[in-house]
Formats: C-alpha cells, sequence, structure tokens
C-alpha cells in the first residue's frame, strides 16, 4: 500500500496543483498535513544541494497554515504571514521568486464568510501565481 504522504507530496510538487483532503473529524488530516509539511521540507533541502551546485535559487518552497489563524481581512500574503509569524517581506519575496506550495488545515474550522473569503483568495492567488500548489484540508460537510 502507498504511503499517503508520498503521494501527496509528488502532487504538490507538480505546479498548479490543487488537492482537497476531505475526512472525518479526528480522522487524521491535521497529522497528515504536518507530516505531508516536514517531507515537503526535507524533499526541499534534498534538491538544495543540486541547487547550489547549478547557482539556481530552488524553485519550491512549503508553507503551512492553519487556515483558522488566517485573517481574511488583509491581503492574502499579508494574512499568511500573520498566520504563520513570518515577515510580510518574508512571504511576498516567496511568492514572487519562488512557487509556494501551500499546506491549508481546517477550512471547516472557519465561519461561512471567512470560507468564502479564503477561496476568493486562493482563486487570485492562483490566477497571479499559476505555479503555485494548494492542499486544502477540510471535513465532510
Amino acid at each position: 500500500r502507498t504511503n499517503i504522504v508520498v503521494e501527496l507530496a509528488t502532487a504538490l510538487f507538480i505546479p498548479g496543483a490543487l488537492i482537497a483532503l476531505i475526512g472525518a473529524a479526528g480522522s487524521g488530516k491535521t497529522h497528515i498535513l504536518r507530516r505531508l509539511f516536514l517531507r515537503l521540507i526535507e524533499e526541499n533541502k534534498a534538491t538544495q544541494e543540486q541547487v547550489a551546485q547549478e547557482k539556481r535559487a530552488p524553485t519550491r518552497v512549503p508553507i503551512y497554515a492553519a487556515l483558522r489563524d488566517l485573517n481574511v481581512d488583509l491581503p492574502f500574503k499579508a494574512g499568511l504571514s500573520h498566520a504563520i509569524g513570518a515577515e510580510p517581506d518574508l512571504i511576498a519575496y516567496i511568492f514572487e521568486r519562488h512557487d509556494p506550495i501551500l499546506v491549508l488545515d481546517g477550512l471547516d474550522e472557519c465561519v461561512p464568510v471567512a470560507k468564502q473569503a479564503i477561496a476568493r483568495h486562493l482563486r487570485e492567488m492562483r490566477e497571479l501565481y499559476p505555479r503555485i500548489s494548494i492542499l486544502v484540508s477540510s471535513r465532510r460537510t
């Protein structure tokens, strides 16, 4: 049986990937996303040596965020920066210079207005950055 974390990591390295991880409460979605994020970091580190030899910037940068922490009243990158405690300039740099992989947990934990704002923000990000890969987790509704 294939490991879901490996499958998701492979899929997310495809530019423009859009994946929804849907499951019941307590089914392990957050656990899978955290393991996935660590795997993406490890895979990114492995490519760093190759990137250093070729003297070019890495192309994929994973970002993990709990959607309940996202301030949807801010522009998406500012809200993401706030949610993960990163400098806004760093998030802007990643989006402008790299192809981010967003691992976004818990859409179901957001109020309906926030869900709509997040959907709008993600559509806008995909239009501005077509190579961005996004995974969103949610409970079945």
